[in-house]
Protein backbone atom coordinates (compact mmCIF):
# COMPACT_ATOMS: atom_id res chain seq x y z
CA UNK A 1 0.00 0.00 0.00
CA UNK A 2 1.21 3.44 -1.30
CA UNK A 3 1.36 5.92 1.82
CA UNK A 4 0.97 9.71 0.68
CA UNK A 5 0.52 12.70 2.87
CA UNK A 6 -1.48 15.38 3.23
CA UNK A 7 -0.31 18.40 2.45
CA UNK A 8 0.91 20.28 5.71
CA UNK A 9 -2.50 22.07 7.33
CA UNK A 10 -0.65 25.19 8.67
CA UNK A 11 -2.27 27.20 5.05
CA UNK A 12 -5.45 26.02 5.29
CA UNK A 13 -5.80 27.49 8.83
CA UNK A 14 -4.10 30.25 7.44
CA UNK A 15 -6.24 30.66 4.20
CA UNK A 16 -9.92 31.02 6.07
CA UNK A 17 -8.70 33.16 9.28
CA UNK A 18 -7.38 35.53 6.35
CA UNK A 19 -10.62 35.76 4.34
CA UNK A 20 -10.59 32.87 2.50
CA UNK A 21 -13.76 32.90 0.19
CA UNK A 22 -15.07 31.48 -3.61
CA UNK A 23 -12.11 33.20 -5.59
CA UNK A 24 -11.25 30.82 -8.63
CA UNK A 25 -7.67 30.46 -7.34
CA UNK A 26 -5.25 30.78 -4.68
CA UNK A 27 -1.88 30.42 -4.34
CA UNK A 28 -0.18 29.15 -0.95
CA UNK A 29 3.07 28.54 0.65
CA UNK A 30 3.35 25.80 2.97
CA UNK A 31 5.42 25.71 5.97
CA UNK A 32 8.44 24.14 4.09
CA UNK A 33 8.48 27.02 1.46
CA UNK A 34 6.82 24.79 -0.89
CA UNK A 35 3.98 26.45 -2.93
CA UNK A 36 0.68 25.34 -4.01
CA UNK A 37 -1.61 26.25 -6.47
CA UNK A 38 -5.42 25.18 -5.94
CA UNK A 39 -8.67 26.05 -8.36
CA UNK A 40 -12.54 26.10 -7.65
CA UNK A 41 -13.75 22.02 -7.70
CA UNK A 42 -15.42 21.95 -10.56
CA UNK A 43 -16.66 18.68 -10.57
CA UNK A 44 -17.72 17.82 -6.90
CA UNK A 45 -20.67 19.06 -5.62
CA UNK A 46 -21.84 19.83 -1.80
CA UNK A 47 -25.39 18.35 -1.74
CA UNK A 48 -26.40 18.32 2.40
CA UNK A 49 -24.55 20.32 4.68
CA UNK A 50 -26.64 20.31 8.46
CA UNK A 51 -25.86 20.81 11.89
CA UNK A 52 -27.33 19.99 14.69
CA UNK A 53 -27.30 20.63 18.73
CA UNK A 54 -27.81 17.36 20.98
CA UNK A 55 -26.94 16.39 24.62
CA UNK A 56 -23.86 18.87 24.51
CA UNK A 57 -22.32 18.61 21.33
CA UNK A 58 -22.38 19.79 17.65
CA UNK A 59 -23.15 17.26 14.78
CA UNK A 60 -22.11 18.51 11.64
CA UNK A 61 -22.87 16.36 8.78
CA UNK A 62 -22.23 16.76 4.96
CA UNK A 63 -22.21 14.78 1.63
CA UNK A 64 -20.20 15.07 -1.32
CA UNK A 65 -20.98 13.26 -4.47
CA UNK A 66 -18.55 13.27 -7.37
CA UNK A 67 -14.87 14.04 -4.85
CA UNK A 68 -12.53 12.52 -7.65
CA UNK A 69 -9.06 13.02 -5.15
CA UNK A 70 -8.45 12.10 -1.69
CA UNK A 71 -7.78 15.04 0.48
CA UNK A 72 -8.91 16.77 3.85
CA UNK A 73 -11.96 18.65 5.05
CA UNK A 74 -11.12 21.79 7.39
CA UNK A 75 -13.97 22.55 9.97
CA UNK A 76 -14.39 25.96 11.01
CA UNK A 77 -16.82 27.51 13.39
CA UNK A 78 -17.65 31.30 14.24
CA UNK A 79 -19.28 33.46 16.91
CA UNK A 80 -20.58 35.84 14.50
CA UNK A 81 -20.67 34.03 10.82
CA UNK A 82 -17.52 36.13 9.94
CA UNK A 83 -14.46 35.38 11.78
CA UNK A 84 -14.06 31.50 11.80
CA UNK A 85 -11.67 29.47 13.60
CA UNK A 86 -10.71 25.15 13.14
CA UNK A 87 -12.70 23.16 15.26
CA UNK A 88 -11.50 19.68 13.21
CA UNK A 89 -10.20 17.61 10.67
CA UNK A 90 -11.85 14.93 8.29
CA UNK A 91 -10.13 13.33 5.93
CA UNK A 92 -12.50 12.85 2.52
CA UNK A 93 -11.81 10.03 0.04
CA UNK A 94 -12.22 10.61 -3.60
CA UNK A 95 -14.93 8.79 -5.20
CA UNK A 96 -15.24 9.44 -9.23
CA UNK A 97 -19.58 8.53 -9.03
CA UNK A 98 -22.12 10.72 -8.59
CA UNK A 99 -23.76 8.92 -5.36
CA UNK A 100 -23.41 11.01 -1.89
CA UNK A 101 -20.71 10.41 0.39
CA UNK A 102 -21.65 11.11 3.80
CA UNK A 103 -19.46 12.85 6.22
CA UNK A 104 -20.11 13.61 10.27
CA UNK A 105 -18.25 15.53 12.85
CA UNK A 106 -18.88 16.45 16.02
CA UNK A 107 -18.29 19.90 18.06
CA UNK A 108 -17.03 18.58 21.62
CA UNK A 109 -17.41 21.99 22.82
CA UNK A 110 -19.48 24.04 20.81
CA UNK A 111 -20.06 27.86 21.78
CA UNK A 112 -22.72 29.01 23.75
CA UNK A 113 -25.69 30.80 21.77
CA UNK A 114 -25.49 30.64 17.61
CA UNK A 115 -22.59 29.39 16.19
CA UNK A 116 -21.64 29.46 12.41
CA UNK A 117 -19.93 26.33 11.09
CA UNK A 118 -18.29 25.97 7.34
CA UNK A 119 -16.27 22.93 5.65
CA UNK A 120 -13.71 23.41 3.42
CA UNK A 121 -12.01 20.41 1.31
CA UNK A 122 -8.46 20.72 0.12
CA UNK A 123 -7.83 17.91 -2.15
CA UNK A 124 -4.79 16.30 -3.54
CA UNK A 125 -5.54 17.64 -7.23
CA UNK A 126 -4.72 20.82 -5.63
CA UNK A 127 -8.90 21.97 -5.94
CA UNK A 128 -10.87 23.04 -2.77
CA UNK A 129 -14.19 22.92 -2.31
CA UNK A 130 -15.98 24.97 -0.04
CA UNK A 131 -19.00 25.22 1.78
CA UNK A 132 -22.09 27.74 2.55
CA UNK A 133 -22.49 28.93 5.89
CA UNK A 134 -25.09 26.93 8.99
CA UNK A 135 -26.21 27.78 11.82
CA UNK A 136 -26.86 25.93 14.57
CA UNK A 137 -27.63 27.63 18.37
CA UNK A 138 -27.01 25.66 21.60
CA UNK A 139 -29.78 25.76 23.74
CA UNK A 140 -28.65 26.13 27.23
CA UNK A 141 -30.25 24.64 30.34
CA UNK A 142 -30.89 26.60 33.43
CA UNK A 143 -31.03 24.23 36.07
CA UNK A 144 -33.09 25.57 39.46
CA UNK A 145 -31.95 24.65 42.91
CA UNK A 146 -35.18 26.12 43.86
CA UNK A 147 -37.68 23.14 45.83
Amino acid sequence: MKNTTLFPLAFAVLLFSAGFSNAQNYDVVCNGGKEFSFSKDTVAQLTLFTGRYMEGKTYIHWNVARQQADGLYIIYSSRDGKDYGVVGYKRGIGVPISIPIAYYFHDEHPLEGTTYYKVIHFSMNKTYLISEKIAVTFEGVILSNAQ
